[in-house]
């Protein structure tokens, strides 16, 4: 089974982190928001879980 790494870049309750590690998922939660930073994380991530569609595009 692959294991998928998510990309989680904005705050979400634990409860979703839960559920996506339950899934099999490797969740990432960067220390840092800065876009170099989430630039670096993005890389090698299946996915990435966003709340707004604003927030990539500020």
């Amino acid at each position: 089974m692959q294991q998928f790494k998510v990309l989680v870049p904005q705050a979400i309750a634990a409860e979703g982190i839960y559920v996506l590690k339950d899934a099999g998922c490797e969740v990432v939660v960067p220390a840092d928001h800065d876009l170099s930073t989430l630039k670096n994380e993005i890389v090698d991530c299946e996915a990435v879980l966003v709340r707004t569609p604003l927030y990539l595009g500020s």
